[in-house]
């Protein structure tokens, strides 16, 4: 890969229909260091529900947090 290709797509916020309630999400900047990623490399989870971030970062040694930030969403009925 080169410099600026995606390698996972972003997937947008969402909450589900029926007054779920607040949602919160977090967006965390994770910087490659030792090298680029290839396609494939990365193992992306099938659903965001469960997610482990420590395990993700456990197992993807060359990145490192840089930076984060959250916000509060609530879905317009």
């Amino acid at each position: 890969s080169r410099v600026g290709d995606v390698i996972v797509p972003y997937v947008s916020p969402s909450s589900f229909p029926g007054g779920t309630g607040l949602h919160r999400y977090f967006v965390l900047l994770l910087e490659q260091r030792g090298g680029i990623l290839e396609e494939g490399e990365v193992d992306v989870p099938e659903h965001r529900r469960g997610f482990q971030l420590h395990n993700f970062v456990k197992a993807h040694a060359s990145l490192e947090a840089v930076g984060a930030t959250f916000f509060l969403a609530r879905r317009k009925e």
